[in-house]
């Protein structure tokens, strides 16, 4: 047996109480701890089940980082467990050998006094399982070596429906967390916290969380894998945190920023789907966490829109990621739309109308778009609409609809300014005859929110323009031109910068 599989690890669990019998005692780490730091430099943690008799039993769960340290225990029966792991690699959480030592049936406060030796679980073959007769065989149900630990929208991971991972936006801070309640899956997942140990940062500038085309996987040892205990017996549960995080704007990868979700997986209590599928798996080359239906918000490239009121805009809503196709893990995108008048109260809210086209204010379920058609007179100048929408997709998993938060935008309908050809009689592109007459007449039909100026340029021939140069807003217009041109030409009409070229003889 190699030395350091027979190595002997012992430290002291002293409790201390202060005159009577307390709630509570204080819980002192001591003896030859500072060597375990030294040795479990992958990581250590403290397991305690137990609690007083008349109470259903609690779970401690204490990521180790020091020599001592200050614990405080209920009173009563508990089961502790210590598991340290060592590799040939300082700092890789969780990898190398695992080495474990219990103290079962420890009465507190009226035991004082619990040594721990931590020895290696593992030293015979078959590898990765427990051997028979360790003290911690009974609490252990078997090891596992998982080299990928991978992120799964949904357990069908081989077909596109993953956590969205790309090179800027996203990070995994994976470990034990710390937790002190009750043995209960759904309060470890709200209230376990990390703490400054036993959790690492995956993200694409670490270079340990990699882009796995139908999944995100954290790289844990691209050839050993983490010897872990996923399961444990008797009692004991060893809780493991995901926490992701997605930064859309700055490209943070620092497990900081812009939560996804936390997820919480791998513990033995049993986590289920809403269908009762177990929502964790390992099948020997990676293990796969079923997530949670994910939040999404909508997008818009703004939040304030306008358009000319005589013409239409349309107003793209996308989808959470796959804004192209409008789709979201493999499911089509739906969105309901309401708009009212700016400034109103909510309760004015009405529905844009459907499909495209079928009013004023219109938008496709589909595609998320809103159009607002001003071809006819539909819009008066000024008009400003607050929309409200939101987008929902069918989550396989949980066999129901998962919704966005609400998106609002507002669009204003804003002067009329561009100006048609149809405006003009004749038509811009037309031949006129100034030669015969030694003029000819446009009429302008002003059809803007504003006054029209005209002027002319013109060659070969000197023309000039005369009549309603300064054209009121819906007003008709009549503009001379005159010259006596020798020949054939074309002048522009310059109105408000707009040019409209015609020929003449």
């Amino acid at each position: 047996m190699k030395i350091i599989n027979m190595l002997l690890i012992s430290f002291a669990i002293i409790l201390t109480s202060c005159g009577g019998k307390s709630s509570n005692v204080e819980v002192k780490l001591q003896g030859a701890f500072s060597q375990v730091a030294g040795l479990f430099d992958n990581g250590a943690v403290m397991l305690a089940v137990g609690g007083p008799a008349d109470k259903p039993p609690l779970l401690y769960v204490v990521p180790l980082s020091q020599a001592t340290l200050d614990h405080e225990f209920d009173n009563g029966n508990w089961n502790i467990m210590i598991l340290g792991w060592h590799g040939s690699t300082a700092g890789e959480m969780m990898e190398g050998s695992l080495y474990c030592s219990v103290v079962k049936n420890a009465a507190i406060p009226e035991q004082t006094t619990f040594t721990f030796n931590l020895t290696q679980v593992d030293t015979v073959a078959p590898a990765n399982v427990v051997d028979i007769g360790h003290p911690c065989a009974e609490f252990i149900d078997g090891l596992q070596t998982a080299k990928y630990m991978s992120v799964c929208e949904t357990s069908a991971c081989n077909v596109g429906e993953y956590i969205r991972f790309n090179s800027t936006d996203l990070s995994i801070k994976f470990g034990i967390p710390h937790y002190e309640g009750p043995i209960n899956k759904d309060l470890i997942y709200t209230q376990s916290r990390f703490n400054e140990s036993m959790n690492t940062c995956y993200s694409n500038v670490n270079g340990n969380l990699l882009d796995g085309v139908d999944y995100a996987k954290m790289v844990l040892d691209a050839s050993v894998g983490m010897v872990l205990p996923v399961r444990l017996t008797g009692g004991f549960h060893l809780p493991l945190r995901i926490e992701g995080y997605e930064d859309k704007d700055s490209g943070t990868t620092d497990c900081s920023t812009g939560p996804v979700g936390t997820l919480m997986t791998m513990n033995s209590i049993g986590e289920k789907d809403l269908a009762g599928n177990d929502r964790h798996f390992y099948d020997g080359t990676y293990f796969t966490y079923i997530m949670p239906p994910t939040p999404f918000e909508l997008s818009l490239t703004n939040s304030s829109y306008s358009f000319e009121r005589n013409s239409a805009t349309t107003v793209q809503v996308g989808g959470p990621y796959d804004v192209g196709n409008d789709t979201y893990l493999g499911n089509s995108m739906n969105y309901t739309c309401e708009y009212k008048v700016a400034g109103t109260d909510d309760s004015t809210f009405v529905a844009c109308g459907y499909p495209i086209g079928s009013g004023p204010i219109s938008f496709d379920t589909t595609s998320g778009d809103v159009v607002l058609d001003g071809n006819t007179t539909n819009f008066n100048l000024g008009d400003t609409f607050e929309f409200r929408m939101i987008g929902s997709y069918f989550d396989d998993a949980s066999s129901r609809l998962i919704y966005s938060p609400e998106k609002r935008f507002s669009v204003m309908a804003n002067p009329i300014v561009m100006i048609p050809d149809s405006d003009f009689i004749p038509v811009p592109g037309s031949n006129v005859d100034i030669t015969t007459g030694g003029s000819t007449t446009i009429t302008f039909n002003n059809n803007t929110d504003g006054i029209v100026n005209f002027s002319i340029y013109s060659t070969p021939d000197t023309l000039s323009i005369s009549g309603d140069i300064s054209c009121s807003p819906y007003t008709t217009c009549t503009l001379t031109i005159t010259g006596s041109p020798a020949g054939t030409g074309n002048f522009d009409l310059n109105a408000n910068g707009q040019l409209f070229n015609y020929t003449y003889y």
